[in-house]
């Protein structure tokens, strides 16, 4: 569950932290947010277990769920919609 992530540290696109983090923060508490300026590094950091978890968008989903480098089963935790400037 996404309960499982307490206390724990999440990371995410750098430009989205703000206004996840306020989302997140009312399902989940004390998450530490590592924000990442590019999808690249954020991958590669979750792959090597940097962080439990990692908030991402359907496309960003996808790739992780597609990508040969990936040697684990995504499990998806909690999903919602968050309104961002584009």
């Amino acid at each position: 569950s996404i309960n499982s992530i307490n206390n724990k540290k999440a990371g995410l696109i750098e430009e989205y932290e703000t206004k996840l983090s306020r989302v997140l923060n009312t399902k989940i508490s004390n998450v530490t947010y590592l924000a990442y300026e590019d999808e690249d590094t954020l991958f590669n950091d979750f792959y090597k277990q940097t962080f439990r978890a990692v908030v991402v968008n359907d496309n960003q989903l996808k790739y992780l769920e597609n990508n040969p480098q990936n040697n684990k089963k995504i499990k998806v935790l909690y999903e919602f919609k968050a309104v961002t400037k584009k």
